[in-house]
């Protein structure tokens, strides 16, 4: 994964646990969940991460610009390639 990329939500940073994402206007913490982890239903995650969108209701926008730990977790099954595997 590139250090910075451009996705059609928003601009997401860093790789692993350190991975963060700027939200575009329009954003859900649904559609966020969705593009990172597959599902809608991950919402939660993202909550546990950023406990000051706790309040958000389902559908309820994310401010546009707003910074979001979105980080990778192995223990949460994630899947983040480790440096030292081969291809």
């Amino acid at each position: 994964m590139t250090q910075s990329s451009e996705s059609d939500l928003g601009s997401v940073s860093g790789s692993g646990k350190m991975r963060t994402y700027t939200a575009k206007q329009g954003d859900t913490l649904e559609a966020i969940a969705a593009y990172f982890y597959g599902s809608e239903v991950q919402r939660q995650r993202l909550i546990d991460d950023n406990p000051d969108f706790a309040n958000l209701q389902p559908g309820d926008s994310v401010p546009a610009g707003t910074v979001l730990q979105v980080g990778e977790d192995p223990e949460r099954g994630d899947a983040v390639a480790s440096a030292s595997e081969d291809a």
